[in-house]
């Protein structure tokens, strides 16, 4: 039998919600069975951390990924406000053709992979 797993991108797509509307749409999307939940970037603030502590109740059986930014630091912040989840995934976005390289991370092939 084949599997379908659904991730929802909403959060890494949709900017300017207030505390609660993410805590209601964390919600809903847990009620929806989806399997993950794309957050998009964490920052090392107070705010995202209380945000996933607030929310790890709701997402038990669903895999939270944040994704992991261009620099090491970013990365720890990220994981660290996963932390309290049981299920939790970085995922690292990074350019795949020269030119993306060189316009988003300013880098040429070699120093990207070095950077990844």
């Amino acid at each position: 039998m084949k599997q379908i797993r659904i991730t929802d991108t909403t959060f890494s797509q949709v900017k300017g919600l207030t505390f609660k509307e993410k805590l209601f749409l964390i919600r809903d999307l847990a009620s929806l069975k989806v399997n993950g939940i794309a957050l998009g970037a964490l920052s090392d603030s107070g705010e995202d951390k209380l945000f996933i502590k607030t929310a790890a109740p709701f997402v038990q059986d669903i895999t939270v990924i944040a994704s992991a930014g261009k620099t090491e630091a970013d990365a720890k912040a990220a994981w660290e406000a996963l932390l309290p989840l049981e299920k939790k995934r970085l995922a690292v976005p990074f350019p795949v053709s020269v030119v993306q390289m060189e316009y988003f991370c300013h880098a040429k092939p070699d120093r990207v992979l070095q950077m990844i």
